[in-house]
């Protein structure tokens, strides 16, 4: 299943990037890590993810505070 990154969305991630990697280097790489990680799961299993409104599902990162929608 494609997955579709709005500008909006990839701007938080970029923004979340920096914030974590300002707090403590190689940080932010492991935020990416996590991000691509779900990404290939949502691709690969969209059904697996709670639907959280209508047809919008959410799946939860590891680690961090951020989920995918």
């Amino acid at each position: 299943m494609p997955i579709l990154i709005r500008p909006a969305a990839a701007a938080e991630i970029g923004e979340a990037f920096l914030w974590y990697e300002r707090q403590q280097s190689g940080l932010g790489d492991e935020f990416l890590a996590v991000v691509q990680s779900a990404l290939e799961s949502v691709a690969a299993h969209p059904v697996r993810y709670s639907v959280v409104h209508r047809e919008t599902r959410r799946a939860l990162l590891h680690r961090f505070p951020y989920g995918l929608l």
